[in-house]
């Protein structure tokens, strides 16, 4: 599991290198202010497939590494190991790396004709877009502690051995492995009732679409880890199906989302060709 997440941030380098080579019309997660003087056209389409399941498949991982975590300490060693390995990250992040990013974005913008030193007093002066103060990408950080947080009374519930809701899911999932799809009906759901009214921001304030599909995500991650070995099987004997299903209706979304178009049977499609990458 370790190895899948290394390979994922990896990938997600790459992504937002190739983020200064591609110019989309309107904001896509967030969009670089700065970008190359040269565009690389096809760039797009590889971006546009990245970019369905690189977000998930991170929160669903994170769901699963919480249950392991909590299988051996308690409520309040979890909630002090979160805030050490979430919080601490973040703050030094904000204080340390997110300063250089707006300082040179406002240069670029003509917004500062000083010096870093100058300006970063500046940084703690507004929120962004509109102010200097932001968590820029490590808004990962920001929300993976408050999922932690908020889904630890549930988790907690879920360890309990015998738990009902991790045994229903058990045998759904022994007597067919596409019950592993069950999570994208309320996926898709957040589609249809979030995605055109809150865009992307991961401000936290108004990113309701994002924070509830992605804590929907990590749910399921410490729900599948829960279930143990019959879900390690279950996608195992239906992976082949879910690769032919993703390469599929990765065609169809991809060339509506690359036309600009966003009708409800494409909201509805989008979390099963998500969750197929991901299985």
């Amino acid at each position: 599991m370790d190895w899948i997440r290394v390979i994922v941030f990896d990938i997600l380098i790459l992504w937002h290198v190739g983020l200064y080579f591609v110019q989309w019309d309107t904001l896509v997660d967030w969009d670089l202010p700065m970008k190359n003087n040269v565009q690389v056209g096809w760039l797009s389409w590889p971006m546009l497939f990245i970019r369905q399941w690189r977000l998930p498949i991170l929160f669903v991982i994170s769901g699963i590494g919480t249950r392991f975590a909590l299988s051996s300490r308690s409520a309040f060693q979890y909630i002090r190991e979160r805030s050490f390995r979430l919080l601490l990250p973040l703050l030094t992040g904000i204080l340390l790396l997110v300063p250089p990013l707006v300082y040179l974005e406002r240069n670029i913008q003509g917004a500062v004709n000083a010096s870093f030193w100058s300006f970063y007093p500046e940084f703690f002066k507004g929120l962004y877009p509109e102010g200097n103060f932001s968590w820029h990408h490590l808004w990962f950080l920001a929300y993976l502690f408050l999922m932690s947080m908020m889904a630890l009374p549930l988790f907690l519930r879920f360890r309990r051995s015998g738990n009902g809701l991790i045994a229903f899911f058990n045998r759904l999932i022994g007597l067919s492995p596409f019950s592993l799809y069950l999570i994208t009906i309320p996926l898709m759901i957040v589609h249809l009732t979030l995605e055109n009214r809150y865009p992307l921001s991961m401000n936290l304030q108004d990113d309701w679409f994002a924070f509830t599909y992605y804590l929907l995500c990590f749910i399921w991650g410490f729900i599948l880890s829960s279930i143990g070995e019959g879900s390690w099987k279950a996608m195992m004997n239906i992976r082949r199906y879910s690769l032919c299903l993703g390469a599929v209706l990765s065609i169809i979304v991809l060339t509506s989302i690359h036309k600009g178009e966003n009708p409800a049977w494409i909201q509805m499609l989008k979390p099963v060709n998500t969750w197929s990458w991901i299985i």
